[in-house]
């Protein structure tokens, strides 16, 4: 299917019914129509975020909001009504949620049972926890740095940029990636999840070479890494503590930056 705009991340909606997309390069937020058959249709919704470096999107698991965080000098996380019947989408107001400066959120992950998102900050080496208001609002309750960046952000050059973020389907651990494009700091950090949302590092692992997604197995099991660079899927063991074991891998022959799990591989 061709889409009628550029596009860096894709998600679906809670239904299935409609496919997301936000634009890096362009700073676009567009929502198109799955049909029944699976082909992604018409787009239905179009908006102008900002001028670029919108990251993701992804709706809340009410399907009643979603939002727009994008990095670097774009620093913001846009707020939006979603209508999960008709696939429209309108700004909150206000809408900028205001994250602080040059923190660079960059992913999305949801609490799976309370009102609570979490977005990954690739500039700050960190994430931010917000409570997710009634009316779709977000209310800041922290904002958790892992390492401390070795020199200021500088736009155009390379160093250390979290990237992915992943919740485990129990709601109690939180992982973090962490990439070093010029050293060998690459790394995935875990948060215990507390009940008022906040979260406490629990330990880190070092990781291959530039991990770029994290996905949870369906069983809370395993956390499951594309070390990017060097070519590898790394899958590590959770233990009830939330530290990883050590990794098994498989060479994927090609730099992989993004990869989904079957919720029924659980069987």
């Amino acid at each position: 299917s061709d889409l009628q705009a550029s596009t860096g991340y894709t998600s679906f909606d809670r239904t299935g019914e409609f496919f997301l997309t936000s634009s890096y390069h362009d700073g676009h937020l567009d929502v198109y129509q799955v049909k029944l058959d699976g082909v992604v249709g018409e787009r239905v919704s179009h908006h102008k975020v900002a001028e670029k470096y919108a990251h993701s999107v992804l709706t809340t698991p009410d399907n009643r909001f979603l939002y727009v965080p994008c990095v670097k000098e774009f620093n913001a996380i846009y707020q939006y009504a979603f209508d999960g019947q008709t696939g429209d989408v309108s700004p909150l107001e206000p809408f900028d949620a205001k994250p602080p400066h040059m923190s660079g959120p960059r992913h999305i992950a949801y609490h799976p049972d309370l009102p609570f998102v979490y977005f990954s900050n690739e500039q700050q080496l960190g994430v931010s926890a917000y409570r997710v208001e009634a009316n779709g609002q977000l209310v800041a309750l922290q904002h958790a740095i892992t390492i401390p960046r070795r020199s200021p952000y500088t736009a155009g050059v390379r160093g250390m940029h979290a990237s992915d973020i992943a919740v485990t389907g129990d709601g109690k651990f939180l992982f973090l990636a962490l990439r070093d494009f010029v050293g060998d700091e690459d790394s995935v950090f875990m948060f215990s999840v507390a009940e008022d949302g906040r979260l406490s590092l629990v330990s880190r692992k070092r990781v291959g070479d530039i991990p770029w997604c994290l996905r949870v197995s369906p069983s809370d099991s395993h956390l499951l890494v594309s070390e990017s660079r060097d070519k590898t899927l790394a899958v590590f063991p959770i233990h009830p503590d939330g530290s990883l074991g050590d990794a098994v891998r498989m060479d994927w022959g090609t730099d992989v930056r993004n990869m989904v799990v079957h919720p029924l591989s659980a069987k």
